[in-house]
């Protein structure tokens, strides 16, 4: 009899476990959706466009923006409007705040279209879903196919955890009515949802618009229209009045040093003494920089501390003026160190003063008179000079050969062979990345009606699992019966 009762208690047990570990395991396929999309350097920009950007002010941006190859002119947004670094591939993109950098801008591009590749490839989780109406729709994570376009004409929302990712593939355009709202609900966060869009990507007015837009062609935000996410354009991007603010995931650890540029004097020139030394210092995360600004390195000559603070260090030149610098060859450098205490020094730059404070002019000396005793005037030639040769005059009594003053040639200035340059020295900051993670959430609840859909890791559909638990708890209830009767 004792026998009995442990084998039915150990059915029980068997069942239990069986149940409980089919729920864990759909719990865990939903928590995942598909794996996180890596944007590579493309993800430090806010908007990136390989054809430029036009606006209608005023827009307000939030983060990095750069337009390559296409040079900085068809940058529209002014410094005044964005927060954050602009990269330009040359010196014509928006004053002052621009940055040449075309390397970073070109591995950058090169990182957007990779990233939108791997989006296009992906399995799917769900295909043609809703016929491509996302209207009054809750999705959860997964990745959504559609051999058209999709719109969206009412609210819809994403529904799912902070880490759970959502991959939409769209093979044609994406629209969304003016006025729609993307509602995120569960701890759903903007930097896990991805919009790969092969035709162009519109926003309509007044829009509410959640994560990365990775658009072959081009995106297009009407009036009024918000997204919080990036805008990332293979061809050419439009604002009109628009806020684009890229994605807080997570509170930002400050590890890079400031950005520091020389501007002028510039290289290998020649000034005054009355020199104005005019650079760039901006930081990625802090508003506050300060400066040294070295002059004679490395005797310290001159050295002088800058401090400059402002909303939005990216929009400001700072300037410090140096007088009455001597003849001859002079360097200038600046250092800057950011809140976080983050260091870095530019390059040291070389210039020639001319005409400045020890300049020593050269003498000019007076002209001499050349008097030469010339005999007797001859007889007979009466009062006077006329008893004188041409080009001399009567004077006591003898002849004198007319003064003429010649011009007395200025001396060449001996030529300075040029200073042997030192190596310039540049101060590489250390940089440790300590990643943390933060979670925003926003409820919202679902409104009646909406469909909820489900995704399974790896593609697929999850009525199996579903079937499956089905089984295991009237097998488990069977069992049990059976067993309960016989006690």
């Amino acid at each position: 009899m004792h026998e009995k009762n442990e084998l039915k208690r150990g059915l029980i047990f068997s069942v239990l476990v069986m149940v409980l570990m089919a729920v864990v395991a759909i719990d865990f396929a939903y928590a995942l959706g598909p794996a996180q999309l890596d944007l590579g350097t493309a993800g430090d920009f806010v908007i990136l466009s390989k054809a430029g950007i036009t606006n209608v002010p005023a827009s307000a941006i939030v983060g990095n923006v750069g337009v390559s190859p296409i040079n900085g002119v068809a940058n529209g947004l002014t410094c005044a409007e964005v927060t954050g670094l602009v990269y330009s591939v040359d010196a014509t993109g928006p004053a002052p705040c621009s940055i040449e950098d075309p390397s970073r801008l070109s591995t950058a591009v090169s990182d957007m279209e990779t990233a939108y590749t791997t989006a296009a490839g992906l399995p799917a989780d769900f295909t043609e879903l809703h016929a491509g109406d996302l209207s009054g729709q809750t999705l959860v994570p997964g990745t959504y196919k559609w051999g058209t376009g999709v719109m969206a004409a009412s609210d819809f929302t994403l529904s799912g955890g902070p880490d759970d990712v959502w991959v939409f593939q769209i093979a044609q355009d994406l629209i969304v009515s003016n006025g729609v709202i993307m509602h995120l609900s569960g701890g759903a966060r903007a930097e896990n949802i991805f919009w790969q869009v092969a035709g162009q990507a519109t926003l309509g007015t007044t829009t509410q618009f959640e994560g990365t837009i990775l658009s072959q062609t081009a995106i297009n935000l009407q009036t009024g229209a918000s997204i919080n996410g990036n805008l990332l354009a293979q061809t050419d991007v439009t604002l009109q009045g628009n806020a684009v603010t890229k994605p807080a995931s997570a509170p930002v650890v400050d590890t890079a040093a400031p950005f520091v540029f020389l501007m002028s004097p510039g290289n290998d020139t020649n000034t005054t003494e009355n020199v104005t030394l005019v650079f760039n210092a901006t930081d990625s995360v802090q508003s506050e920089v300060t400066c040294d600004v070295f002059v004679d390195l490395p005797n310290g000559q001159g050295a002088t501390e800058f401090t400059a603070t402002g909303i939005n260090m990216s929009n400001i030149v700072n300037e410090s003026i140096v007088l009455g610098l001597t003849n001859g060859l002079h360097n200038w450098s600046i250092g800057c160190y950011d809140l976080a205490g983050n260091y870095n020094a530019s390059d040291i730059w070389y210039f020639t003063v001319e005409n400045g404070t020890n300049a020593t002019p050269v003498p000019v000396p007076e002209p001499t008179p050349e008097v030469t005793p010339e005999p007797r005037r001859r007889s007979g030639g009466g009062g006077g000079g006329g008893g004188c040769a041409s080009g001399w005059h009567y004077e006591n009594m003898v002849c004198v050969r007319d003064v003429v003053v010649q011009p007395v040639e200025q001396p060449e200035p001996t030529p300075v062979p040029a200073p042997v340059k030192p190596k310039p020295i540049v101060t590489e900051p250390v940089v440790t990345t300590t990643p943390v993670v933060a979670v925003t959430e926003t409820l919202v609840e679902s409104t009646p009606g909406n469909q909820v859909t489900g995704a399974v890791v790896g593609g697929g559909s999850s009525s199996w699992i579903w079937f499956g638990v089905l089984a295991l708890a009237i097998i488990g209830g069977i069992i049990a019966y059976f067993v309960m009767r016989k006690k």
